[in-house]
């Protein structure tokens, strides 16, 4: 179907499913959205030029998130994420941070050209939901440049790039929270790059319950 739709394959019905959608999408065109723009030496993001969100690090091993400004409050029951990533320079990992009550306690989805990764922090602690911390995949990859990304996110979890839809993982002994967005350097590149990895967010629509 056409980008942003849902896959073929739903998850099964959810729990939640009496409870109404509320829907918030920003094509960022507008600066006064919600989203926190800061810059240091580290990392940067903030509203881009050419109506985009922007993350960027500069420095290897590092990572850098928003929140979405959604305003429904937190904890979310269950969550549908459309959005598109263009990478700008560098190498990493981009994502979701889904049940995200903070870093110890957060449902990491990356995504990478060929490899995908979802596993779960409970108390600081790391558990994949995968069969492997990280599984390759050559469906995954840039159209265009860009990824178009769709993620469920409830009592399953269900990703989709660029209408390539991944296994539904269970999501059990939830922590219900918040959705938010993130990226992750990866090797050193040297002092040329002004960033290690960058990229640019476009076209969001959250819906959630």
């Amino acid at each position: 179907g056409p980008s942003g739709s849902a896959p073929a394959t739903r998850p099964p019905q959810s729990a939640y499913a009496s409870l109404p959608w509320k829907t918030f999408k920003d094509d960022f065109s507008s600066t006064s959205t919600g989203w926190p723009q800061v810059s240091d030496a580290n990392h940067m993001v903030g509203y881009s030029e050419g109506a985009m969100y922007g993350m960027a690090l500069s420095k290897p091993g590092r990572e850098a998130g928003a929140v979405i400004p959604h305003g429904f409050g937190s904890p979310l029951n269950e969550s549908e994420l459309h959005f598109t990533v263009r990478p700008v320079e560098g190498t990493g990992y981009f994502g979701v941070l889904c049940d995200y009550v903070d870093k110890s306690n957060q449902v990491v989805v990356a995504v990478t050209d060929g490899t995908y990764a979802i596993g779960r922090f409970f108390n600081g602690q790391y558990t994949s939901l995968l069969s492997s911390f990280w599984v390759q995949d050559a469906h995954i990859r840039a159209e265009n440049d860009e990824f178009q990304v769709w993620l469920h996110c409830g009592d399953t979890i269900q990703l989709m790039v660029n209408g390539y839809s991944l296994p539904i993982v269970n999501n059990p002994n939830r922590i219900k929270g918040n959705v938010a967005v993130f990226i992750h350097s990866h090797k050193d590149l040297g002092p040329d790059p002004v960033f290690n990895y960058q990229v640019l967010i476009d076209d969001l629509e959250l819906k959630a319950r």
